[in-house]
């Protein structure tokens, strides 16, 4: 019996020489991929690897660097740890990236509610239309620079709604709490 690969002891960066490298944030582990090496690295970790599970596909957006990032966790079905990877993005629209969806048609739904809530765009994406949000909905409602409708200030309280700028709850204020022993 062999045991499984260790995806730690993975040089995808010698087989993919300036397009992958490690990830070197802390706390952070994986790889970082460029964009137009995406679909290829995908074929590669799916058909030479042998990760044939896509679980999850997440979008990460980081204002103040500026960027986004869509981050891929694969598994083998038949055992071992898994693989992280993620592509960073400029956070200018608007923002694609190549869709995996024909290396694992598990990715479908989870690209398409990035599109969404983010507004990343996947190429060759099957039918990259919303999913949470109706047609004509104005935005992208998990970006950190997106105003709700009515939006009045970047900090609450809101002053139109507490003008002293103090506000209470209301279970703070109930009779009950004098009639509860902890």
């Amino acid at each position: 019996m062999t045991l499984p690969e260790k995806t730690d002891t993975l040089d995808l960066a010698e087989r993919f020489p300036g397009a992958v490298s490690a990830e070197t944030r802390p706390g952070y582990s994986g790889w970082v991929v460029l964009p137009e090496k995406l679909a290829e690295f995908g074929l590669y970790v799916r058909d030479d690897l042998s990760f044939d599970l896509l679980s999850s596909v997440v979008a990460v957006d980081y204002l103040a660097e500026n960027k986004m990032e869509v981050v891929y966790y694969a598994y083998k079905t038949t055992g071992g740890p898994g693989l992280i990877w993620r592509v960073q993005l400029p956070r200018v629209d608007p923002i694609e990236v190549d869709s995996l969806t024909p290396v694992w048609p598990g990715a479908e739904y989870q690209e398409r509610e990035i599109y969404d809530l983010h507004g990343i765009i996947f190429r060759n994406h099957p039918d990259l239309r919303r999913m949470f949000m109706w047609e004509g909905f104005e935005g992208y409602p998990m970006r950190r620079d997106w105003k709700e409708p009515f939006f009045e200030e970047d900090f609450k309280p809101f002053k139109s709604r507490w003008p002293e700028g103090s506000f209470f709850m209301s279970e703070d204020k109930s009779p009950l709490g004098d009639n509860i022993r902890p």
